[in-house]
């Protein structure tokens, strides 16, 4: 037998209750689910890699600032460094479980819990969770519970970006391969993705579209089940790719007891089903049903597109100047026009 150890630094099951800084110098290894608390902030720096081993999770209660690099970017990922397990999903993230050992919940690999606010993630990659990123109800009126730019999450066995009436703003990311939903925003909320992309090629049976609106829940009163209101006050998606493998990539699930505002402005997007709403104020320019012609879509994944994809220089310059370079630091206002998208695509 051989076997390879590697010095980390290690929580096992533990408050973080002081400000603490994670460096590249040694990995961070979550043995046991680790809570960052009330009014403490972690932050991790450019290269650091943060392992989960299976089943466990990082909850925040206070701040999670995540400061990678275009070319050094953070990592969180399971503790299964072997290359067979490098695109298995689920390997970490929590199950709640009863006595019998029934499912009673899932949480999110990093769960901001509500109360949590103040957190902001550039340049990660998130993969290989049961649901990568687990963002709850905002509360703090006016300002985002977590700014996402730049970040990849991939390969999440049930959801990628699960928000729960939060308040996200996202730009330059990959939501990708999930085995059900990319991105679920529940329970209405606040949201803005600007030049993302979300595509899902699940090699296994998935049967959800890849990305779900909601305003409202359902929940058990013994007797029957009442249902509770929450307004999507907005949900705005400018420049963004929303295609996969389904026939219905995209699904609107909202009562009209609750507020639902919501717009898709010059994006490329798979439905058969909200085609036709062209020109209203929820659905403005976008391309339909067009395949983006991404250079790979099976392992290794390559989003960037190919030469001929129908998003190249057709993005709308009003959004492209909100974020004028590219995941991969390419400016967008250098060539004939702008692609949609998380990547401009250089000749």
């Amino acid at each position: 037998m051989i076997s390879y150890g590697q010095d980390v630094t290690l929580i096992n099951g533990q408050y973080i209750s002081n400000d603490t800084i994670w460096t590249a110098i040694k990995p961070v290894l979550i043995y046991n689910s680790a809570l960052i608390d009330s009014l403490v902030t972690v932050t991790v720096e450019a290269g650091t890699k943060v392992y989960f081993h299976r089943g466990y999770s990082l909850f925040v209660k206070g701040s999670l600032i995540v400061n990678g690099a275009q070319d050094n970017m953070v990592t969180f990922t399971s503790d299964r460094l072997e290359d067979y397990y490098s695109e298995t999903a689920g390997q970490w993230g929590a199950f709640l479980q009863d006595d019998n050992g029934n499912t009673t919940g899932i949480f999110g690999g990093i769960h901001m819990l509500a109360g949590s606010r103040y957190n902001s993630i550039n340049y990660a990659e998130i993969k290989n969770s049961i649901i990568g990123l687990q963002v709850d109800s905002c509360v703090t009126p006016g300002t985002p519970t977590l700014i996402l730019k730049n970040s990849n999450i991939e390969n999440s066995k049930i959801i990628g970006l699960y928000a729960l009436g939060a308040h996200i703003e996202a730009e330059n990311c990959i939501f990708a391969n999930s085995g059900q939903y990319n991105i679920a925003c529940i329970i209405g909320g606040e949201y803005s993705f600007i030049h993302c992309t979300m595509a899902n090629y699940w090699v296994g049976n998935r049967q959800t579209p890849q990305l779900i609106l909601n305003n409202y829940y359902t929940y058990d009163i013994g007797a029957g089940t009442q249902v509770s209101y929450r307004d999507l006050t907005n949900a705005y998606f400018g420049n963004c790719i929303i295609y996969g493998s389904r026939e219905e990539e995209f699904e609107l699930d909202l009562a009209q007891d609750a507020m639902a505002n919501f717009r898709f402005e010059n994006c490329l997007i798979k439905s058969q089903e909200y085609e036709d709403i062209t020109g209203s104020d929820y659905f403005i320019d976008n391309i339909w049903n067009e395949n983006p012609e991404f250079v790979e879509t099976a392992s290794p994944y390559d989003y960037h597109l190919d030469t001929l994809s129908p998003a190249k220089d057709v993005a709308k310059g009003s959004i492209s100047t909100l974020v004028q370079n590219d995941q991969d630091g390419n400016s967008r206002l250098s060539d004939e026009g702008p692609d949609i998208g998380a990547f401009e695509r250089v000749e």
